[in-house]
């Protein structure tokens, strides 16, 4: 429980520290975090930028045979890596997610059979997509510390999310208290499964509202060479 509070406490601290910080730190951090989820690093993010507006630049250069107007396209380019990865990251999040649900799945089927959360575990590692923390857990309760209910603490500490906290909370109280518990635990997955599946038809209703945005975008500049390629003459006066 110390443990559990501390990692809160924390996480509490850096939203607080986060929300003092003035609007270009705040945009900094959240390029540095989009980044990092997305396995890039910040080197090579400040390069595909320089190289966005230069292609923007040269774009601009092309379509417009002017200066000033050449460097608004470099500069309206900007953001085109940040939203290519604010997407991906977005996008990974969500596999993770559902790999994750899926092992969550696995072992609440064998632990409802079994009622050996250890066993659960480990008659699935083999199957999981995320075996990796509760092979920890497992090598950790067997070998290091047989206090379960610390092993599971320290399980959850490893996974950011909010629905496998809530499943390692009701694994701890059937080892506590009764092992009626964990015919709770379908309910939460189910809970999780219902949020991915909400939160895919939110993602595909923005997806459609930007894919929208942008081929309005790609047609109205289209517009540009057309009228310099078709009537050359009424571009210029243009």
């Amino acid at each position: 429980i110390r443990d559990r509070s501390t990692v809160r406490d924390k996480r509490k601290d850096v939203d607080e520290k986060f929300s003092k910080l003035s609007l270009p730190e705040k945009m900094l951090v959240a390029i540095k975090n989009t980044v990092t989820m997305s396995g890039f690093k910040m080197n090579t993010f400040w390069f595909i930028v320089a190289l966005s507006a230069f292609g923007g630049m040269g774009v601009g250069k092309f379509m417009f045979s002017d200066g000033l107007l050449s460097v608004a396209t470099g500069i309206a380019c900007l953001p085109l890596p940040y939203i290519f990865l604010k997407v991906r990251a977005r996008w990974y999040k969500r596999n993770q997610d559902e790999l994750l649900e899926n092992s969550m799945n696995l072992i609440t089927n064998s632990y409802l059979g079994c009622n050996d959360i250890i066993t659960a575990v480990n008659e699935n590692l083999d199957k999981l997509d995320t075996p990796k923390p509760f092979a920890e857990f497992v090598t950790d309760v067997t070998l290091i510390d047989s206090n379960l209910k610390r092993a599971l603490m320290k399980l959850e500490l490893k996974v950011n999310n909010k629905y496998f906290s809530e499943w390692i909370d009701i694994l701890v109280l059937a080892q506590e208290k009764s092992g009626d518990y964990r015919f709770i635990l379908p309910a939460v997955v189910q809970s999780m499964n219902d949020a991915k599946r909400l939160q895919i038809e939110a993602d595909t209703v923005m997806m459609a509202v930007w894919r929208d945005y942008f081929t309005s975008i790609v047609l109205s500049f289209s517009i540009i060479p057309l009228l310099r390629w078709s009537n050359s003459a009424w571009f210029e006066i243009l």
